[in-house]
């Protein structure tokens, strides 16, 4: 094997064993089956929402081929844009690793290289995550996101429902609007809804509401864990209501899906990570394609006589079935 491919894939390996730091509460919601490819172009399918209902088989004209329709899958293509981050080595750096040097790493005894690497990893790892996290915020938010070449990268969820403030004025009225809500979501996108995000004004208004406060205790709701990472607020219908995490755009900007009178309600099985080949180069200089979820790769900066350490990674989550993502926002 091509030594530049070899130290390439060893990297590889210490990436896939370093456990982000970062809280990713979107990426998290990416419950669905993990699509890879070494291709740049991810080729997947789409769920088609129909009702599905077995075939009676039967001889007579009345059981004869009733059905009532077809579960479907159509294909769908999308050619992710590269989510890239780098980390500098400086000779200062490299000076306190020599040969056979032991260093400590998440407290455990590690070669003075080995831990530079793991360190680097973690580093590239923390920042390649956090933008994915990102970049699924904004998509559940919009139903699209910018990749780095500029390109959209569209998915047809829903137009934004409106619901009048008035009309949750009391968890008694919201527990009525969110039946017919889970009621309308199931029959539109024959999915069932099993997160429901709610902003932070919907949170208060909810907390300091009486009854609701009452009911959570009654029914021992509060605290409830998810993931063991989040707490729900409560559970409506077998649906947790989770409170949005606070998100901002590169620019600074808040997301809309972490804006206080915003709802999303999702199914997250069809919500997936997607990784399509990252593009590297041999001793030679040629191009190579790697399957892989994340890559780190070493350059050198000259001029400034550093070590360039760059992580990359092909990703982007696939909405199988657009419908289940719907989004609602309270109004006065």
């Amino acid at each position: 094997m091509d030594n530049k491919i070899k130290q390439i894939l060893y990297f590889v390996g210490i990436l896939s064993r370093i456990e982000p730091t970062e809280k990713t509460f979107y990426l998290d919601m990416l419950k669905g089956s993990k699509i890879t490819t070494p291709a740049s172009t991810i080729i997947y399918d789409a769920y088609v929402s129909k009702y599905v209902r077995a075939q009676l088989i039967g001889n007579d004209d009345k059981t004869k081929g009733n059905y009532a329709g077809r579960e479907g899958y159509n294909k769908f293509r999308v050619t992710p844009g590269k989510i890239r981050e780098y980390y500098q080595l400086t000779a200062d750096d490299a000076a306190y690793i020599r040969a056979g040097d032991i260093a400590y790493f998440n407290g455990k005894e590690r070669k003075a290289e080995d831990s530079l690497y793991e360190n680097v990893a973690t580093y590239l790892k923390n920042a390649i995550t956090s933008r994915m996290d990102l970049i699924v915020a904004e998509l559940l938010s919009e139903g699209k996101y910018f990749a780095d070449t500029g390109e959209e990268i569209k998915f047809d969820i829903p137009s934004v429902q409106t619901v009048k403030k008035n009309d949750v004025s009391d968890f008694k009225s919201f527990l009525r609007i969110m039946k017919e809500k889970i009621t309308e979501y199931k029959r539109k996108s024959f999915d069932t809804p099993d997160r429901i995000l709610v902003g932070e004004e919907i949170v208060n208004d909810l907390i300091d509401d009486e009854f609701f406060m009452n009911q959570i205790d009654k029914l021992g709701l509060a605290n409830v864990m998810v993931d063991d990472k989040y707490v729900a607020i409560a559970k409506v219908f077998n649906h947790l209501l989770i409170e949005s995490d606070p998100i901002v755009d590169m620019k600074g900007a808040d997301i809309s899906i972490a804006k206080g009178n915003r709802m999303t309600m999702l199914a997250t099985k069809r919500l997936h990570p997607a990784f399509a080949g990252v593009d590297v180069l041999d001793s030679s200089g040629m191009p190579k394609k790697i399957a892989s979820e994340y890559i780190m790769r070493n350059d050198s900066d000259v001029l400034n006589a550093t070590a360039i350490f760059v992580g990359e990674s092909c990703f982007t989550p696939i909405i199988s079935n657009p419908k289940s993502v719907v989004r609602i926002d309270v109004t006065k």
